[in-house]
């Protein structure tokens, strides 16, 4: 086991540190939208759950009741496969049941 002494290590990692901050504070919010990449199509379950607050049983009930669509991606002759959700779909249910804010005042 080598054992690094601070003076070696400070030496490397605080240039690192300096170069990063520096290259933070100039990134601009859309640099950082465009490094998270393009807003997927299709999820899973609990993936569509988790981002938009519903419990699991709730997204396989508005599935069931045609409100989201989805696709069930299985090998032929297979009981079990992938279900992904459209997120298109799941967008406009909820537009569809958003509420007017009243204001208090």
């Amino acid at each position: 086991m080598s054992v690094v002494n601070w003076p070696e290590l400070q030496a490397i990692a605080v240039p690192w540190v300096i170069m990063a901050k520096r290259s933070l504070q100039s990134t601009t919010l859309s640099q950082v939208a465009s490094l998270a990449g393009p807003e997927p199509l299709w999820g899973k379950p609990d993936w569509v759950a988790r981002r938009y607050g519903l419990p699991r049983y709730r997204v396989f009930e508005l599935i069931k009741e045609g409100h989201f669509r989805s696709a069930l991606i299985k090998r032929k002759g297979r009981k079990k496969g992938l279900r992904l959700i459209d997120l298109t779909s799941v967008n406009h249910y909820l537009e569809e049941h958003v509420s007017p804010v009243e204001s208090n005042g």
